[in-house]
């Protein structure tokens, strides 16, 4: 073979294997622009919904504050029978003792501040207070005031507040949750008439729920606010 025509032969694979390497460079950047343009446009929206329901539970708050001249043990003998007398004018209603929750308790001395001659200053605790918090719940919203009145017939008792609740919120979520997602819908098309596209499918969605309006520092029911947000993804599409 002659070195003109090896010369020739190494030409043309040289080539060739810039040919590929060409195509294949515009194969993987036209690869990569339509991965991107495969990215769908998309919007994201808050739907909300709230019904109103009526309490079925209620939990009244207490407090129970004792001081006791003597020892801590003394105090807690005082704390103790007090709670005890709560619970028998409780019972009398039918409320249960396990209806009777305590959610905070302490206790604390009380000093006595002598001046010894030499100037200097002497404590001792000569009293022990203990303030016991606790609640009572019940379904019977018609107990309530006569609960509050048991209760507080008890020396050193008093109410501090009443919570109304739902003890099932599950039925009032499902109604606030369909209200949502058509405010979602409705806050999406809107959109799309403004800034000209279509509302396609739903990418994702995500739920906040809670509720308000059932704190009262009064003795009658009071009405909830049942409320439900729906955070929703939607793909937009040319009009």
């Amino acid at each position: 073979m002659s070195q003109k025509t090896s010369f020739f032969k190494g030409l043309f694979a040289a080539g060739l294997t810039l040919f590929a390497l060409t195509a294949l460079a515009n194969f993987t950047s036209a690869a990569g622009e339509a991965g991107i343009n495969e990215q769908p446009r998309t919007v994201t929206v808050t739907g909300s919904g709230k019904v109103k329901a009526k309490a079925d539970t209620a939990t009244i708050a207490f407090d129970m504050n004792v001081l006791v001249t003597g020892t801590a043990t003394e105090a807690q003998k005082k704390n103790f029978e007090t709670l005890e007398k709560v619970k028998a004018a409780l019972a009398e209603l039918g409320v249960e003792e396990d209806h009777i929750n305590t959610t905070w308790t302490s206790i604390s001395p009380d000093y006595n501040y002598d001046v010894l001659p030499e100037g200097t200053q002497l404590k001792t605790p000569n009293a022990y207070r203990i303030d016991h918090q606790f609640s009572v719940y019940t379904h019977n919203l018609d107990l309530v005031n006569t609960i509050i009145e048991k209760a507080i017939g008890v020396e050193n008792v008093l109410m501090q507040n009443i919570n109304y609740s739902l003890e099932d919120f599950s039925e009032y979520l499902g109604k606030a949750r369909e209200l949502a997602a058509k405010d979602a819908m409705a806050r999406a098309q809107a959109l799309g008439e403004i800034f000209k596209f279509k509302v396609g499918d739903i990418i994702s969605v995500s739920e906040n729920n809670y509720y308000g309006g059932g704190y009262y520092g009064g003795a009658s029911p009071s009405q909830l606010d049942v409320n439900l947000d729906l955070g929703v993804t939607f793909q937009l599409l040319n009009k």
